[in-house]
């Protein structure tokens, strides 16, 4: 009787030591980032597959659309068009008030109205755009400069077109700290109802809303790998996104025939999505790029601020992701596991159908966590 010990021996040290090595090329391989494409796609299949939920009720979007720039018969609506509209927004009771839409020079008429308007309107916020690279700063409204009525709505674009994060807070190296739209107007909500940023109390560089720390996204967190993670970013969870917001047209908003109870108590997000604007972006869960609310800023800044409200209301949890050695661990085990495959289905049929499970394993695994 032959003793085959040795071998046996020999053939699982050849499949651990091949484990082993396959490990080390797949994560020396992802350490330079030639996978994060892969693992980004995977990562918007996982929010395509979510089961559609019904959008915040608490965002409501006022929408520029094509018709209503053909009705206003010029773009940008002027200074006392604006005023018209924040004052309608403020006196149905919005919680917070986001005008989408860039005023840094005036458009009159109805300039010192407008300027009057804006002060008189505490829940207003006001956007600028900070600029860099290519892009230069749009500033906000000169009267509001100097006020907590002004969020920046720059958009972190992935390298593939795609967002999958926002920002709290953008230094540009002059001026100080600033502050995100969503962020604003999600403070004004969670303002009304006693709950207020923080620092965390084991970290106090990190901001807490109510229960809820949101720790900044690093350049190695998650599929990216040397991300410019600069400012005070964290990753979109578009929970909701099965549904576009609730949202009236501008025309309907000025015609006095918006219900004040559809405002009453809402985030209000003015924005663009006439077509003629490009103000639209892609996101993990669309598969085409298409002009519509859905994919338009004014509704990113929605999906934003409904974010960060959970955060505070305690209705959701930040994405948490393995530290670099865990990730090393996971990858080591999977290829351990195949390398085990390979050592002990001597089958072709037994090899393929434990590979098609194994596969099956780690992609819902990646599913549920």
């Amino acid at each position: 009787m032959r003793d085959t010990s040795g071998s046996s021996w020999t053939q699982f040290l050849v499949a651990l030591m091949t484990s082993v090595v396959i490990a080390l090329m797949v994560f020396g391989v992802r350490q330079t980032g030639l996978l994060q494409r892969f693992e980004h796609i995977a990562y918007d299949q996982y929010f395509r597959l979510e089961r559609p939920e019904g959008s915040d009720e608490r965002i409501l979007i006022i929408e520029v659309t094509e018709q209503d720039i053909r009705n206003l018969g010029s773009w940008p609506l002027s200074d006392r068009t604006l005023a018209k509209l924040i004052r309608t927004l403020g006196q149905a009771g919005a919680s917070a008030i986001g005008i989408d839409i860039y005023r840094d020079l005036p458009v009159p008429p109805g300039t010192e109205e407008l300027d009057q308007t804006l002060l008189a309107t505490p829940r207003v916020v006001m956007v600028k755009q900070m600029g860099g690279g290519v892009l230069q700063g749009v500033p906000a409204p000169a009267v509001l400069r100097a006020t907590g009525q002004v969020g920046f709505n720059d958009v972190i674009v992935d390298s593939d077109g795609i967002v999958r994060r926002g920002a709290l807070f953008l230094d540009d190296g002059v001026e100080e700290v600033s502050t995100s739209l969503s962020l604003r107007l999600a403070l004004l909500y969670l303002g009304d109802r006693e709950i207020f940023p923080s620092g965390d109390p084991t970290d106090p560089t990190r901001l807490r809303l109510g229960p809820t720390t949101i720790a900044p996204v690093e350049a190695h967190d998650g599929g990216y790998v040397g991300v410019d993670a600069s400012g005070y970013q964290f990753l979109l969870d578009y929970k909701g996104a099965g549904r576009s917001f609730a949202s009236v047209k501008l025309a309907e908003l000025l015609a006095g025939e918006v219900d004040p109870d559809t405002i009453r108590g809402k985030i209000v997000i003015v924005g663009l999505t006439a077509e003629s604007t490009n103000d639209f972006f892609q996101f993990p869960f669309l598969h085409f790029l298409a002009a519509g609310l859905e994919n338009a800023g004014v509704a990113l800044h929605g999906h934003m601020a409904s974010q960060l409200v959970r955060y505070g209301l305690g209705e959701s949890a930040p994405f948490r992701f393995l530290r670099e050695w865990q990730e090393a661990l996971c990858v080591l085990a999977w290829a351990l596991l195949g390398g085990s495959i390979g050592l002990w289905m001597r089958s072709v049929g037994a090899f393929v159908l434990s590979t098609a499970a194994g596969l099956l394993l780690l992609w819902l695994g990646g599913y549920v966590f």
